[in-house]
């Protein structure tokens, strides 16, 4: 056992020692998901990241950093699948508030982030129940599916394309202070299509979330 231990710290230290002597070229010659997984490797996730160049800014920020093992597991908040989503669609809107240089907490900010929380409660727990129930499934699966790997990276795009439709412009600002509203574009005409995500999160089919986060180009 003994013997064993030392053979991981061995390898863990010889992937930060790898890791650290890495230049930012060489992140750049990586794909996406091969970015994403050395952060997720480190307990890091790029919240709000667009473009492979911001992965890529990260990485080499954090080369320094040594992984934690693949045991480790994104904490699974003790919720329901669509208040678990609802919060962190309300965080996603926060942050594309605050990116903008505005103030979350100003209206007409706070209206739009409390709508789409609203918003991503009631369609989740509709379409979530809806889903699980066609698949023999429960909320849980797929909550617990939702936090794994490209299905919880594709479930933040999709928020954060949502929160920039609704920040937009002055109209889609107004519009996106109405429940119904919000409801009608997660449908897709937002650019974010959330009943394909949450189909797809229940039979758990990771093809569609590549295509939400348009990464087939980078496979």
């Amino acid at each position: 056992m003994k013997a064993f231990f030392i053979t991981v710290l061995v390898a863990i230290l010889a992937a930060t020692l790898v890791s650290a002597g890495m230049t930012e070229s060489d992140f750049k010659k990586m794909k996406v998901k091969d970015l994403r997984a050395f952060l997720m490797d480190r307990g890091l996730e790029c919240i709000g990241c667009q473009e492979k160049s911001d992965f890529v800014r990260m990485a080499y920020q954090h080369r320094d950093k040594s992984p934690i093992g693949s045991a480790k597991k994104r904490e699974i908040p003790s919720k329901k699948f669509w208040e678990a989503w609802s919060d962190i669609a309300k965080q996603e809107c926060q942050n594309a508030v605050k990116r903008r240089g505005n103030d979350a907490d100003a209206e007409p900010f706070s209206i739009i982030c409390d709508t789409i929380h609203s918003a991503a409660d009631s369609y989740l727990m509709q379409h979530g129940r809806r889903v699980a129930n066609q698949l023999k499934k429960t909320p849980l699966h797929l909550l617990e599916t939702s936090f794994k790997d490209v299905y919880y990276e594709a479930g933040l795009h999709l928020f954060q394309t949502l929160a920039d439709y609704c920040l937009a412009s002055p109209s889609s600002q107004t519009a996106c202070q109405s429940l119904g509203s919000v409801l009608s574009t997660m449908d897709g005409s937002s650019g974010a299509n959330f009943k394909v995500w949450t189909t797809n999160v229940g039979i758990e089919n990771t093809n569609p979330m590549y295509d939400i986060i348009g990464e087939h180009a980078d496979l």
